[in-house]
C-alpha cells in the first residue's frame, strides 16, 4: 500500500514538473488577490461547501499577512495556483489553510506545492530551536480524498496530550 502511494506521489509531482510549474516561497500579502481567486475558484471541495471565512477577504486578508510567508506553486504565465499557510505554532508547523486553483487540480500542482513544503521544513528541523512536527489540520473530519492525499505525502493520525506551560 505505502509503495502504491509513493509511485502515485512521485507520478503527481513529475506532471506538474512536465508542464513548468514551479514552487517559490513569498509574502503572502502581496499575493492575496491571487489567493482570493484560488479560494473562489471552487464553491466545493471535497464535496463540501468551502468555509465562509475563505470567501471574506479583509479576515482572510488578515490571517494571511499575520502569518506572512506563503508557499505557492505558480503556472508557466507566473501566476499564483496553489498555496499553502504554514505558521509555527511552539512545537508544529502547521498546515492550516492549504488549497490549489480549481482548473489546476489535475496537474500535479498539490503534490508539488506539499513535497516542497515538507523538505523545507525537515531542513528547518535539523536546526535548534525549529519544530520537529508538522500538523496537517484533522484526520478523522477529512473527507476520502483529503485522507488518501495526506496518507500520499505521509501523514498519519497522532493522539496528542497537550499540557500547558506557563512561560518563565
Amino acid at each position: 500500500q505505502r509503495n502504491k502511494f509513493r509511485v502515485l506521489a512521485r507520478r503527481k509531482l513529475k506532471s506538474a514538473k512536465q508542464r513548468k510549474y514551479s514552487y517559490a516561497r513569498i509574502d503572502g500579502g502581496s499575493a492575496i488577490d491571487q489567493i482570493m481567486e484560488i479560494n473562489g475558484s471552487r464553491p466545493e471541495r471535497g464535496g463540501r461547501p468551502m468555509p465562509p471565512l475563505y470567501f471574506d477577504r479583509p479576515k482572510f486578508e488578515t490571517i494571511v499577512r499575520e502569518i506572512g510567508n506563503a508557499h505557492v506553486v505558480k503556472c508557466p504565465a507566473g501566476e499564483i495556483v496553489a498555496y499553502a499557510l504554514v505558521p509555527n505554532i511552539g512545537d508544529l508547523w502547521t498546515l492550516d489553510y492549504v488549497l490549489g486553483h480549481g482548473d489546476h487540480l489535475n496537474s500535479g500542482i498539490m503534490y508539488l506545492l506539499m513535497a516542497h513544503v515538507i523538505e523545507e521544513k525537515f531542513e528547518l528541523a535539523k536546526t535548534a530551536g525549529n519544530p520537529k512536527w508538522i500538523m496537517y489540520d484533522t484526520w478523522l473530519g477529512a473527507s476520502a480524498g483529503l485522507r488518501q492525499f495526506k496518507t500520499v505525502l505521509g501523514f498519519s493520525p497522532y493522539w496528542v496530550r497537550w499540557r500547558w506551560a506557563a512561560s518563565v
